[in-house]
């Protein structure tokens, strides 16, 4: 019998406001690195991005959380790129020109935490 292949989760990177020649003025997209990806596929795993969701959204009202997640995935990849903001240990940041992206801290945080629960 041949083994399951393990289901790993990888966080999604986020572009809060794309380049309006791309189309998607007044959208966040979520998207993951390829090579991310093809790196965890050679291992002979099958990679899902795992997408934010927040309180106030649809889909956590019909019961989907991050939670949901966890119990059909094996494993964690964070997709790394944007540091962490000052503002998720309690900072400022140093420069105003860079203050990190909080809302991925925090959904990552969020993963992090339901995945080692």
């Amino acid at each position: 019998m041949v083994p399951r292949p393990l289901k790993i989760g990888l966080s999604a990177r986020l572009m809060h406001a794309p380049p309006r020649e791309l189309g998607f003025r007044g959208k966040t997209l979520q998207y993951l690195e390829q090579s991310i990806a093809h790196w965890i596929m050679a291992h002979g795993a099958i990679v899902l991005m795992i997408p934010t969701l927040s309180a106030n959204a649809e889909v956590s009202r019909r019961g989907i959380s991050v939670r949901s997640y966890v119990r059909e995935l094996d494993a964690l990849v964070l997709q790394g790129g944007a540091d962490v903001s000052p503002r998720s240990y309690g900072k400022q940041p140093i420069r105003a020109d860079w203050a990190g992206d909080i809302v991925r801290d925090r959904y990552e945080m969020e993963l992090m935490h339901e995945f080692m629960a």
